[in-house]
């Protein structure tokens, strides 16, 4: 959904500086680039939180919603430079929100004259695809090392007891030792415990 970074790049692509001045002498042609590299920036922007968004969410329902309203807040210049062509902001934003210059057709220039910026917009496209390619290798292997479990855990139960439970030993290996009935004390288990090791990819705490 991210488009504030392709239309700044397409728009750098295929305005020059010469058919600038040409359909709009009284601009300047610095301002212009500025706004696009602006565009760009925001646009890196939203890539970034998006990723934020996605590793730190818990579920795909947090995911949309977030998405939705991060697709909103991207979309509020357009809507609000909508507005201010309608009269909505007042005749002084109106005025300068029509300008001529917002409604002017360049023409589309030849691959050989903008060789050097369709390269430096391909050059683009390869590094953005690369940074999100390797941040998310990056999460893909911390998450399968174990990097972002909790270093300790806190365990606070209530004093309820459950009598005549079945409570099951078992070895390093996972191997069943015992099996026996015994009164089982919630409260017994209270305290902090610290990741000590994985069995079958999961976390083992053991009580400190």
């Amino acid at each position: 959904m991210e488009e504030e970074i392709p239309e700044a790049l397409y728009l750098l692509n295929m305005i020059s500086e010469r058919s600038f001045h040409q359909k709009a002498p009284n601009l300047l042609y610095s301002k212009f680039v500025a706004t696009a590299f602006l565009r760009v920036c925001f646009g890196y922007f939203f890539i970034l939180n998006m990723f934020v968004v996605v590793v730190q969410a818990t579920g795909v329902i947090d995911i949309f919603f977030d998405v939705l309203a991060l697709q909103f807040l991207q979309q509020v210049d357009g809507i609000a430079f909508r507005l201010a062509k309608m009269d909505v902001f007042g005749k002084h934003i109106k005025r300068a929100s029509t300008r001529k210059c917002f409604r002017v057709e360049f023409e589309k220039l030849p691959f050989a004259r903008r060789k050097k910026m369709s390269i430096f917009v391909k050059i683009m496209y390869i590094f953005n695809f690369c940074s999100l390619l390797s941040a998310m290798s990056v999460v893909t292997y911390r998450q399968n090392t174990g990097y972002y479990y909790c270093r300790s855990i806190r365990v606070l139960m209530e004093d309820d007891i459950w009598i005549g439970a079945f409570v099951v030993s078992v070895d390093d290996e996972g191997v069943v030792q015992l099996v026996e009935r015994n009164d089982l004390i919630y409260s017994y288990f209270n305290g902090v415990y610290v990741i000590n090791g994985t069995r079958h990819g999961r976390p083992i705490y053991v009580e400190q």
